[in-house]
């Protein structure tokens, strides 16, 4: 199983996508700040991180950092301004997508 942690503004869109990503083989949690992402890498191993849009600038940034500092694994994926959070679902699940592809080869 596969952890992925979900790092946005607000808890409903967390917990909505945590509804449509979670299945056998992916666990999802999820960040609302740095500090919950640096609790999430205490608590789990994470294999992928997926940044959303509607933090500020230096938030996301910080929550790279804690990402790289913590582990040598995990990527870490950052959604865009211009699809809207609307897109956001859609950018999870087409680099999960293709990630998947890639453990199969």
């Amino acid at each position: 199983m596969k952890n992925i942690l979900l790092v946005g503004r607000n808890q409903w869109v967390v917990d909505g996508a945590k509804r449509e990503l979670d299945s056998e083989s992916i666990c999802v949690l999820g960040a609302l700040s740095v500090v919950d992402v640096e609790q999430a890498f205490v608590r789990h191993t994470i294999d992928h991180v997926f940044i959303g849009p509607g933090l500020d600038l230096d938030t996301r940034l910080q929550a790279v950092r804690v990402v790289f500092s913590e582990s040598d694994h995990t990527t870490v994926h950052m959604k865009d301004h211009s699809t809207g959070p609307e897109g956001g679902l859609n950018f999870v699940r087409a680099i999960l997508s293709g990630l998947t592809e890639l453990d199969a080869n």
